[in-house]
């Protein structure tokens, strides 16, 4: 009825009669005619635009309707932020590249086994062999004492059966040997004296002293001048 209305009027408007029975209406002007299509198109507008609007609100809403849609900001911020974790993992990766590549991991610690014990070292001079030794040391002062000295090297050129080793041998400041000192400890009295006889070549004095009866100090000076 009010687009019928809107049509009478603009017939009424030019000198046009508009009849209505009984919700009828007959009119045979062209004006009204372009009226009515103006109407329709008017309205299929303004029910475009209410369709239009509706969509947009729908969309800002979101799918709950309870606000607008803020998903398509979330999902940029959260490729904004795994564009920035990945940054941070490059940084991270060239940093370690610069410091020597990766931490490497500590090396697993193997256990250690205990080390044999070591043998302590034997004494050079023991017993009466240390005695005489320290006697003749505190006795001959401007003499150099030696411990364990072989009869090869007091007097070269002695028979292989002769080899034997000194308990202690005297030496005068040029270190020449004035005497080589044996401890009668069942050395066989045969060996003893070719030791005796080979050292007498060779200018040096053996002297042939008890284990169990040394010498004090005071009379060292006795013996090596044969009393």
């Amino acid at each position: 009825w009010f687009g019928v209305s809107l049509a009478a009027a603009a017939c009424a408007h030019r000198g046009c009669r508009y009849t209505t029975t009984h919700g009828s209406s007959r009119h045979h002007c062209v004006a009204c005619t372009v009226s009515w299509f103006k109407v329709i198109v008017g309205f299929a507008l303004m029910i475009g635009v209410v369709i239009a609007w509706y969509r947009i609100m729908q969309s800002l809403r979101g799918p709950t309707g309870s606000g607008m849609d803020l998903s398509v900001g979330k999902k940029r911020r959260g490729r904004a932020e795994d564009a920035n974790e990945l940054e941070r993992f490059v940084a991270a990766h060239r940093a370690g590249a610069a410091d020597g590549g990766a931490k490497a991991l500590p090396p697993t610690a193997t256990p250690t086994l205990p080390a044999p014990p070591v043998p302590a070292p034997k004494p050079l001079l023991e017993g009466p062999d240390k005695l005489a030794y320290l006697i003749f040391k505190a006795a001959l002062r401007e003499h150099a004492v030696f411990a364990r000295v072989s009869l090869a090297t007091v007097a070269p050129d002695v028979p292989a059966p002769l080899q034997h080793t000194f308990p202690l041998v005297i030496c005068r400041a040029d270190f020449r040997v004035i005497a080589a000192v044996d401890l009668d400890s069942g050395i066989d009295a045969m060996r003893i004296a070719a030791i005796g006889r080979h050292l007498a070549d060779a200018g040096i004095r053996h002297i042939v002293l008890d284990a169990k009866k040394l010498p004090k100090p005071v009379q060292i000076a006795a013996l090596l001048a044969g009393d």
